[in-house]
């Protein structure tokens, strides 16, 4: 849990051995984002977003297991959110249900430019799954949930064993 942030997959070079022998196995290279943006989003093309909601729970655990000094606030927090929002916009709690993308919202037009003016990620053309994290909690769940994603994005080789193994490991060293 120390060394935490060696395991997030952060900037790479897209000329490395590594990249090329993926690209050259058809297989896929994931990246992390802990927000939007709209740079790398146009350099990883095409691409698939996973984008997680209901994470507050998990995350608040593991920022005191990390004993992180990062800033709990991001783009999408409901401090913000109720700074920016229009008399039309839905509450907080349905814009997070649906990952801050406009696009699966019912708005009329005119509400959905609003919105996107601030939460761009329903102006983009790639699509956007959502993964609860707060499934973590619950090994059955999670494991759903995963198999779920892998569906959606085309995956045809999720192996329950192996997850289950990733998810006891992870749910160990967050004491869960």
């Amino acid at each position: 849990m120390s060394n935490w942030l060696r395991y997030e997959f952060g900037e790479h070079d897209r000329d490395s051995d590594f990249y090329k022998l993926v690209k050259r196995r058809k297989l896929r290279c994931i990246r992390t984002s802990h927000g939007f943006d709209i740079k790398l989003i146009e350099q990883w093309k095409p691409g698939n977003i996973v984008k997680l909601i209901n994470y507050e729970k998990f995350r608040l655990l593991a920022y005191g297991l990390k004993k992180t000094h990062r800033s709990l606030d991001d783009e999408d927090n409901q401090d913000r959110y109720n700074r920016l929002c229009g008399t039309l916009w839905p509450t907080y709690d349905e814009f997070a249900a649906v990952g801050f993308d406009s696009r699966k919202l019912k708005v009329d037009d005119a509400v959905r430019s609003d919105i996107n003016q601030f939460y761009p990620l329903g102006s983009i053309s790639i699509q956007t799954n959502l993964f609860d994290q707060s499934t973590i909690f619950d090994k059955q769940l999670f494991l759903n949930e995963m198999k779920k994603l892998y569906l959606v994005l085309g995956l045809d080789d999720f192996n329950e064993e192996a997850t289950s193994i990733f998810y006891t490991r992870y749910a160990t060293i967050h004491n869960i």
